[in-house]
């Protein structure tokens, strides 16, 4: 009987420490998918108009992904705040000489909480933002 009940709990004590690692190791992480109609970089990496996803990675680390799972580009990210939520997720671009780059992820959770994309170098250009509604996701767990 004794051996039955030390065997019980050492497995109850393995399953518990197995679950707490598990829920330990995985951040909760959000995804969203976005028909983006025009060419744009992320970091230095140009990526045509297309299907595409962005992820949270890990925390201020974004990974940018196309339909088949595949990560393309991945890049750090800061978070930045806004006094308004946006109503949907953003996926918000910068003009630099006609070209777009990605600059800032809203989350798709509703928050004012974002991701702002660190450059890949600093540049001495004009810029402006511009919103895209192509978003067609929301999160994924």
């Amino acid at each position: 009987m004794n051996q039955l009940i030390r065997s019980t709990l050492t497995s109850t004590i393995l399953a518990a420490m197995c679950l707490a690692a598990t829920a330990y190791a995985e951040p909760v992480q959000w995804s969203l998918k976005a028909h983006i109609p025009f060419e744009f970089k992320v970091g230095d990496q140009r990526f045509p108009a297309g299907d595409y996803f962005v992820r949270e990675a890990s925390p201020n680390y974004l990974a940018l992904g196309n339909r088949q799972g595949q990560i393309l580009a991945s890049v750090f990210t800061n978070e930045v705040r806004s006094s308004t939520a946006p109503a949907k997720p953003v996926l918000r671009f910068n003009s630099e000489g006609g070209q777009l780059t990605l600059a800032e992820v809203w989350r798709p959770e509703n928050s004012p909480y974002g991701q702002q994309v660190s450059p890949a170098k600093a540049r001495p250009a004009k810029r402006h933002n511009v919103d895209t509604a192509a978003i067609i996701g929301g999160p994924r767990s």
